[in-house]
């Protein structure tokens, strides 16, 4: 009885487990129907990720290579991504059974959506490992005394160039402590549009995690 108990058990902890590595289903994200045609349709952004491609370069997006974002999106700044872009793909992510954080890239002129889990799960291995490291004092008998610290920014997740792109999210595999889950949506200074690739990088995968 006893033995049997422990495989129900150890069964159920298999199950659970199997059940934190999921890959995402459909998202649905409005967009135009084209550059020039503003009338909007649904796209399934899932489609759209994990395909190991670049974003098109400038001068060379398009309607058969991009979706284009609705036109009143048509400026890059922090009030425009924080209340109108980041809503939009936040609610349709959680729709679709996840929770994703933005952050915005420079460089890339690009908002990273990535899955919460994967940012929670990556600042508790970093305070684990602070706690872990030898410490470095006079006299190690005595107890830390505890400091008021300020307010720290949100860890940034690696975000790298499309031209210099090795892309760490693609090791993130290996540990299953991080969620890889990622993807991003683009700035094109030339046309004042945001966009998505037909085809971008990114990452279906989720870990660490159940689907909600």
């Amino acid at each position: 009885m006893c033995l049997s108990f422990r495989s129900a058990v150890e069964k159920l902890l298999d199950i659970q487990n199997d059940a934190k590595k999921w890959k995402a289903g459909p998202i649905s994200i409005s967009v135009a129907t084209s550059l020039t045609d503003d009338n909007p349709k649904i796209i399934n952004l899932s489609d759209t990720i994990g395909h190991g491609k670049y974003a098109p370069r400038k001068g060379k997006r398009n309607d058969n290579n991009c979706y284009w974002l609705p036109p009143s999106l048509h400026e890059n700044n922090a009030d425009i991504r924080q209340n109108l872009i980041h809503p939009m793909f936040v609610l349709a992510c959680r729709e679709a059974g996840f929770i994703v954080h933005a952050e915005y890239e420079s460089k890339l002129q690009a908002i990273r959506f990535s899955c919460k889990r994967g940012k929670c799960h990556d600042e508790a291995k970093k305070r684990k490992y602070q706690a872990d490291r030898p410490r470095n004092v006079r006299d190690p008998a005595q107890a830390p005394i505890p400091r008021k610290r300020k307010t720290q920014l949100p860890v940034k997740l690696p975000l790298n160039n499309d031209d210099d792109d090795n892309d760490n999210h693609d090791n993130d595999d290996d540990d299953n402590s991080i969620c890889p889950f990622y993807f991003n949506v683009y700035w094109d200074e030339e046309s004042k549009r945001w966009f998505l690739p037909h085809k971008q990088k990114g990452s279906l995968e989720h870990c660490g995690h159940m689907h909600i």
